[in-house]
């Protein structure tokens, strides 16, 4: 699958959820926001917000401090 992950673009296998990106990429949901093609979209929602090729998807980690 072909998206664009944080302004560059990136071929995937066949992910359909926030959650299961997160799970490939190896990266910890917690204090995570993602933006799916323009939307915000928080930890609460990644298990059914739903990604497909061509989406455009900003990762973002919110860090302390």
């Amino acid at each position: 699958m072909l998206l664009y992950l944080n302004g560059e673009k990136k071929e995937l296998p066949v992910l359909t959820t926030v959650k299961e990106l997160l799970s490939f990429l190896e990266i910890s949901p917690s204090f995570m926001v993602a933006e799916v093609n323009g939307l915000m979209v928080s930890s609460e929602n990644f298990s059914t917000t739903q990604i497909k090729a061509g989406d455009v998807i900003e990762l973002i980690q919110f860090v302390g401090g």
